[in-house]
């Protein structure tokens, strides 16, 4: 059985060897989308190979026209093929595509699966490539998680080349830099590496390129979960909070280059990795900045507001209760009616479990039947239960608030972590609450999560950069939206090249 593993490096001068080594080992007899023939053009036997589906077959067949007619011309004007000569010959006279040579037969083999069509001639080790490839892909489409009421529609798709022209479009900039690299033994998933060449810290590029190039597994169909996994520092990679920001907007994207971080775009994948990004970065929604600063300050601050309430809003009340009557009477009304046999403690972890499994259900759902599924489950069930005396009416108002105000953060990564941070917090507040100190319990863990974050480092950087070390500049363009001729500095906790924006 032939494998890749088992290639010659370069092709064989016979053609027959290589027709029979490539069809056992691409199995061009059973797989039907692998499209191979022989040709003869000018006397020349040659032998193709191409996927179908990574081209417009009348593309193609124009393409086929011209480099029949191109070779007859070359035969007639030389004595015997040279590659070299051959392949500048086609790229002076075949319009519109790129015209290539592979010497190493891993590199053919690559070529052959990527969408090229590849020529492989008698008498040769050498094989002549027509990029020809135009990848099944949709237009770029309004992104489904950072949406805006001003500002860009448009959003990455699963094709690479798409993405990147996107970002292009808004950095014409001739020192950004795309580097390509090829993950997985058996996917050969192509990943671009994006930076600025005079702004990015040099340190933070070789860190990052080293670390993917040192990936070694089979495949990464996952794609950008599987990546990330890869990237994450090894002593952090089990903190709940993300070191790198997906986005799906190329004008986020865009402002991460320019203020010093990097961006990796992988193919097939709709989003874009941000790193290294820091706690108060995912914090940041885009709507702001397409609003006056004041309005953007205020919603800002909405935001920070609604991130403190979604983590700690259901853990802080658990513990208020467990005061009882040393509760300040202004504060009794927060006392629940006690209606449910069920304790407190188990009530929210059930209702959190199933507001969980609620958003599962409504993004497997078939879209017709989505709206029915929510009314069912938001309105009968949480009536039901209430009349049903399972579930108190304050559990399923706190747990709703922080469902709600959960989802206002951007960062869909964040708002994940903090579910999981809420969760933990109620769970060790009722377990101290068994022995009647709730606010004990919700202390430590406060203490227990301030330290994994004080902890953690985003590529070598802070996490709670800028607050810990504090650099008032950075702080105050977290908490303020600064009109954009008053930010004169990029992060300085990036190190880059360029501080200074003007």
């Amino acid at each position: 059985m032939i494998s890749e593993s088992t290639l010659p490096e370069k092709p064989c001068i016979h053609l027959d060897e290589n027709i029979h080594l490539l069809n056992e080992l691409l199995g061009a007899d059973i797989s039907w989308d692998i499209i191979h023939k022989e040709f003869h053009f000018g006397g020349i036997r040659m032998y193709s190979y191409c996927i179908n589906g990574f081209f417009y077959t009348q593309s193609l067949v124009n393409i086929l026209k011209d480099v029949s007619r191109i070779m007859e011309e070359y035969v007639s004007e030389h004595d015997k093929i040279e590659i070299q000569k051959l392949q500048s010959y086609l790229n002076t006279h075949i319009s519109f595509v790129q015209v290539s040579t592979a010497s190493n037969m891993r590199d053919i083999l690559y070529f052959i699966l990527s969408g090229p069509i590849v020529f492989l001639f008698d008498g040769l080790q050498e094989a002549l490539i027509i990029d020809t490839r135009v990848y099944p892909s949709r237009n770029p489409s309004e992104p489904e998680v950072e949406r805006v009421v001003r500002g860009p529609r448009d959003g990455f798709t699963e094709t690479m080349l798409t993405n990147t022209a996107l970002i292009r479009r808004r950095l014409r900039d001739p020192k950004l830099r795309i580097e390509l690299f090829r993950v997985g033994k058996r996917s050969k998933t192509d990943v671009s590496l994006l930076y600025i060449a005079d702004i990015t810290n040099p340190q933070l590029i070789d860190e990052i390129r080293k670390q993917i190039k040192a990936i070694d597994i089979d495949g990464i169909p996952m794609a950008d979960g599987a990546l990330i996994d890869y990237l994450t520092d090894q002593k952090t990679k089990w903190n709940i909070y993300p070191s790198v920001r997906l986005t799906e907007r190329p004008d986020v994207a865009a402002t991460a280059l320019l203020e010093g971080q990097i961006v990796v775009i992988i193919d097939t994948t709709p989003e874009a990795l941000i790193l290294p990004c820091v706690f108060l970065q995912h914090v940041q929604h885009p709507d702001d900045y397409h609003l006056s600063p004041f309005a953007g300050t205020y919603f800002r601050l909405a935001l920070l507001g609604s991130l403190i309430i979604s983590i700690f809003l259901s853990p802080l009340w658990l513990a208020l209760v467990g005061l009882g009557t040393a509760l300040p009477q202004w504060l009794m009304f927060i006392n629940p009616d006690n209606e449910s046999q069920i304790p407190l403690t188990l009530q929210l972890l059930i209702l959190e479990f199933g507001v969980d499994i609620f958003r599962r259900a409504v993004v497997n759902t078939p879209v017709p039947m989505a709206s029915a599924i929510g009314f069912v489950s938001a309105v009968i069930f949480s009536q039901l239960a209430v009349k049903a005396k399972l579930f108190d009416t304050d559990v399923l108002v706190y747990t709703t608030m922080c469902a709600m105000t959960q989802y206002a953060t951007a960062s869909l990564e964040l708002s994940n972590a903090n579910r999981v941070a809420r969760v933990f917090l109620i769970l060790i507040t009722g377990i101290f609450s068994v022995f009647h100190l709730g606010w004990l319990g919700f202390l430590i863990g406060i203490i227990i999560l301030f330290i994994g974050l004080l902890r953690k480092r985003a590529f070598g950087i802070p996490y709670l950069w800028p607050l810990i070390p504090f650099n008032w500049e950075a702080f105050q363009d977290i908490l303020f939206r600064q009109p954009f001729k008053n930010k004169a500095h990029r992060p300085s906790i990036f190190r880059p090249i360029d501080p200074t924006r003007k």
